[in-house]
């Protein structure tokens, strides 16, 4: 009898520890282990990469962009050398026209898309489209980031000249701690931050209940910038 009993203890005691470790997982990194999406590069030589089997793919003829985004169709958009917006169609960029000028663009839920203007003070700009007109609309006090993305819930997301991560809430951008130093960043389908670091390497954002840290990407080094389809 005595020997079934600390069996049973002893039983007992390893399911509370593996119960622990289940409850600790779901709150550690098993919630951005996944990462829902297509995850698109724009590679150092500015052509498009798509990451597959923990490697980056090369597109051909993809080139030549300095950022890009996915619209609401899944259609590719991209700002070209010249700081113009293009449309990734059958294989072939085709210029949006009077789409300038722009250094960043981002894709926001309903499908509007904002630029980051060019020059000093990089102000956020939407793009107005109508049947007589588009132009870009200035958004006010909204300069300070150097790159832009929206996060699941439609916030957006921007990287500031300290190279830190700052959410735009009330008007005005809310820095993120400990959230550097990256270049570029994007957001995937189940809401992972991803982004690139200064020497060119992909990490995403691990957020516990004890910590928030970038954790490098293997293999995934050489692009300049990101996107998720």
């Amino acid at each position: 009898m005595k020997k079934n009993n600390k069996f049973t203890k002893s039983t007992l005691l390893v399911l509370m520890f593996m119960s622990f470790l289940t409850i600790g997982s779901s709150d550690g990194y098993s919630q951005t282990s996944k990462m829902e999406g297509t995850i698109l590069g724009l590679g150092t030589n500015n052509q498009l990469y798509v990451w597959e089997n923990n490697a980056w793919k090369y597109i051909p003829n993809s080139g030549y962009v300095i950022d890009i985004a996915v619209m609401k169709n899944g259609t590719i958009i991209g700002v070209g050398k010249n700081n113009q917006l293009y449309l990734r169609n059958n294989n072939v960029w085709q210029n949006i026209p009077n789409s300038g000028l722009v250094s960043s663009v981002a894709v926001e839920k309903d499908g509007t898309i904002l630029g980051l203007g060019v020059g000093k003070s990089k102000d956020l700009y939407k793009w107005v489209s109508s049947t007589l007109s588009s132009k870009w609309e200035r958004i006010p006090n909204s300069a300070g980031v150097s790159d832009i993305t929206i996060m699941k819930d439609g916030t957006i997301l921007g990287i500031g000249g300290n190279k830190q991560l700052y959410t735009r809430k009330g008007g005005k951008w809310n820095q993120i701690p400990n959230s550097g130093s990256i270049i570029d960043v994007a957001v995937t389908k189940d809401g992972t931050i991803l982004g690139v670091g200064t020497k060119n390497k992909m990490y995403k954002w691990v957020k516990t209940g004890l910590y928030s840290a970038w954790e490098e990407i293997p293999n995934s080094k050489g692009v300049i910038a990101i996107a998720v389809k």
